[in-house]
């Protein structure tokens, strides 16, 4: 049994290896998006004119959750796709990766 020929990985090691800290990268880039339209209404008062008009705090936070969260979705798709894909996660079953990429996401969300 021993000695054994020494393991030698190929390229493709280390993609798998670097490609889940992209994704977590890829996945936080919005965030800058998100805080830059925020600020944007704030100097332009807009929240303030529809707080006038009868809106409530909890329908514009939730109208903000609600289209990131389509966005956000939309992105965890395309990235458990490539991830699976390429390979990175072989003997895992794709739905909790999506899960996974997806509560981080949402988490973001609410962070920002």
């Amino acid at each position: 049994m021993f000695p054994k020929e020494a393991y030698t990985g190929n390229w493709l090691v280390a993609f798998r290896l670097v490609i889940p800290i992209y994704m977590v990268m890829a996945l936080s880039q919005f965030i800058t998006y998100l805080l830059i339209l925020i600020v944007g209404e704030k100097e332009k008062h807009i929240k303030e004119g529809l707080k006038i008009i009868g809106l409530r705090d909890s329908v514009f936070w939730a109208a903000w959750f609600v289209i990131y969260a389509i966005f956000v979705t939309f992105l965890t798709l395309v990235s458990v796709v490539l991830l699976f894909s390429l390979g990175v996660f072989q003997y895992t079953n794709y739905f909790p990766v999506f899960l996974l990429i997806w509560l981080y996401s949402l988490s973001v969300i609410v962070i920002a």
